[in-house]
């Protein structure tokens, strides 16, 4: 029943497209209230944030995320920054400190 109602994909498009299609459409959907709200905690808490989130090389993190998000809306483009080995680092290095310093206040 569910595929008679839901509209058939387009015909010109592979599987792997449908799939990608598919996966972008989710992601989209999934985290469209909350991706506005991470941008907004990026900007109002930059100064202590790009202390905080460092590359492997020492390079602010936020800076370049920032450059990201103003020059695209793309919710698939936020988690792919937030995914990157060097986000995920930071954020584990970072967030068990954090942590710990929340417990002791």
């Amino acid at each position: 029943v569910l595929c008679l109602l839901s509209s058939p994909p387009p015909l010109s498009l592979s599987l792997p497209a449908l799939f990608s299609h598919s996966i972008t459409t989710k992601l989209e959907r999934a985290l469209e209230k909350v991706a506005p709200l991470l941008r907004e905690i990026f900007v109002d808490f930059a100064p202590f944030l790009s202390r905080t989130l460092l590359g492997s090389h020492g390079q602010e993190l936020l800076i370049e995320g920032l450059v990201c998000m103003k020059s695209s809306t793309s919710v698939v483009e936020l988690v792919m920054l937030l995914c990157s080995q060097e986000w995920q680092n930071s954020i584990q290095k970072n967030a068990g400190l954090a942590f710990i310093e929340l417990i002791n206040e």
